[in-house]
């Protein structure tokens, strides 16, 4: 029998009269996880549920921290909002990951409540209902039956077996049908805020709203997570299915009223019209699609209309993923070093930059390669090798007088979000005994923005460490001084577009000086990347800049060709 005194009994059930061994009971019958911490947070109760559930038997719970289940796939912002209302109300309900007792995460939707235990001591109450269940009968549901168990709407299928109705009941004279693919623009940034249950719940209002325009022959499908499928049934021309598009879009200015939250919601929207861009169903969703993928690209509120140029840059970019996959085992993957130096001419440090030597295309730079290695969830086995090469070759200059006294490696946004990235970091410097002010990690001004709360974790723990911190591409759109205040920032990079034109352009020169004044004013070190002539060298040196990176002292090396171009300079 596990452990809840009578005092909690009695506090539990006020004006009752229940046995303690009824009480017990009455919980281990529950299908509901129980569980009950005191006021510093140890399990002082558990149900067998709770034990089946986390996997863990009462004896490894009770007298431990409740965050021996707390899983970091949770975020933020939803523990804050529990700690409001637990504050406000005295009670609590939503969706978190809990952690089992294998280390495998559990989605559970959770009630909290606090109440007066033994003395009187403030007591929580967790009462905890496995989703797994309710999710896989949703995705039964969702296979079997062509309905989508949240919104209610039909599901691929079934508007599938509609659109090949139509298509053979369209008349010929200059009718067509539109099908539009629509995305809600960074919904991810809606779950981890928000949480499942909120994020569903705006799911839900999503659909509705673009239920109003709907025709009688129209219908409007879920296919799944944020995307759905308008289909627009007797239309005049493709300009008239664009035109629906972007009153979808006018629609969706107004913004939503979700659990007490004011959203803002953005749509992408990829268009395809029968018989203008496919000839089957099969080959309309597929160039809707691919629509859809351009304006997704694109950024925030934008429609794409299909056109032939898209289906082949579909072709070429299954091509270039179908080649990048086995990039990294079949050694294609190399790391190339560009140096940072002084005002002296001293070289300081050396950025390690990626390279891709393709079997069909040649040498690949980053930019092409970088945003697919992250939708195809490749980043972060990627982004651990560079940083592994990277600090292994730092380790084998500190033993070089003349060789760059630090290693700068880019992370991307979602490689600086992995839960494992922070591991990934302390594992390799403990590998090669590297100092941790020896390495640099620079990441865009972007990652502030759409993940700002995991950002900010994984920042703090890597400043923690002394690991060298980076904004890179400063002044490219999102610059705001509160990022050069609230994150652990050591450097500044002026992005290359400020310096290509300087100091010819007096409007780009002067935006340099300021940002080198401000940089000054906090403290932060300064780099000017893409100097390319000596006129750009005289001005940034004028001004005090550090740090200076461009083609002018050498492009990017491989590490032979980098330490030959060390050597020359003595």
């Amino acid at each position: 029998m596990l452990t809840l005194t009578a005092a909690t009994q009695t506090s539990l059930f006020t004006g009752r009269s229940l046995g303690l061994d009824q009480l017990h009971t009455l919980f281990d019958l529950s299908p509901l996880s129980v569980l009950v911490a005191d006021s510093a947070g140890i399990i002082c109760y558990v149900n067998i549920a709770c034990c089946q559930s986390s996997g863990y038997s009462a004896a490894e719970l009770l007298g431990n921290h409740c965050e021996l289940l707390r899983s970091e796939l949770t975020p933020e912002p939803v523990y804050r909002s529990l700690n409001d209302a637990l504050c406000r109300e005295g009670k609590w309900s939503g969706e978190f990951c809990g952690r089992s007792h294998s280390g495998k995460p559990s989605w559970q939707r959770v009630h909290v409540s606090l109440f007066n235990g033994p003395n009187k001591t403030p007591h929580t109450l967790m009462l905890m209902e496995d989703l797994v269940e309710r999710l896989e009968y949703e995705q039964w549901l969702f296979q079997h039956t062509g309905i989508d168990a949240l919104t209610g709407l039909p599901t691929r299928i079934q508007v599938y077996e509609l659109l090949c109705q139509q298509i053979g009941n369209l008349e010929p004279a200059g009718s067509c049908i539109g099908l539009l693919s629509i995305d809600i623009y960074r919904f991810k940034q809606f779950n981890e805020s928000l949480g499942h249950s909120t994020a569903d719940q705006l799911l839900i209002a999503v659909a509705e709203r673009l239920k109003r325009r709907l025709k009688t022959a129209d219908r409007l499908c879920r296919l799944g997570g944020d995307q759905f499928v308008l289909l627009a049934a007797s239309q005049t021309s493709k300009q008239a299915v664009a035109a629906l598009a972007a009153a979808i879009r006018e629609d969706f200015s107004t913004p939503f009223s979700v659990a007490g939250n004011t959203l803002f919601v953005g749509l992408s929207i990829g268009v395809a019209v029968f018989p203008d861009d496919g000839r089957d169903p099969v080959q309309l969703f597929r160039h809707a699609d691919t629509a859809l993928y351009r304006a997704k690209k694109q950024g925030r509120d934008r429609i794409s209309v299909f056109v032939p140029e898209l289906e082949q840059q579909a072709l070429q970019r299954q091509h270039l993923e179908s080649e990048f996959r086995f990039a990294l085992e079949r050694g294609e993957l190399a790391v190339y070093y560009q140096p940072l130096l002084d005002l002296e001419g001293a070289v300081q440090g050396a950025e390690a930059v990626m390279r891709w030597n393709s079997p069909s295309m040649g040498l690949v730079a980053p930019e092409q390669f970088v945003s697919l290695a992250e939708s195809i969830g490749m980043i972060h086995q990627i982004g651990t090798w560079c940083l592994d090469q990277a600090c292994q070759q730092a380790r084998r200059w500190m033993g070089q007088e003349d060789a760059p006294r630090f290693v700068a490696v880019n992370v991307s946004p979602r490689q600086l979000c992995h839960c494992d990235f922070v591991t990934a970091v302390t594992t390799v410097l403990e590998k090669y005994q590297l100092p941790a002010t020896r390495l640099e990690l620079e990441v865009t001004e972007g990652v502030l923005v759409e993940n700002r709360e995991q950002a900010a974790s994984r920042l703090d723990q890597l400043s923690r460490l002394g690991v060298k911190l980076s904004i890179d591409d400063f002044g490219t759109g999102y610059s705001s001084l509160s990022y050069l205040q609230h994150f652990p920032f050591d450097t500044l990079k002026i992005d290359r577009s400020f310096i290509t034109d300087i100091p010819a352009n007096r409007g780009s020169a002067k935006l340099v000086k300021a940002i080198v004044a401000m940089a000054k004013s906090l403290d932060l070190q300064l780099v000017a990347e893409g100097v390319e002539t000596s006129q750009q060298v005289t001005f940034l040196q004028a001004l005090g800049c550090d740090l200076l990176q461009g083609y002018y002292f050498s492009k990017p090396l491989p590490i032979a060709e980098f330490d030959v171009w060390i050597d020359a300079r003595h």
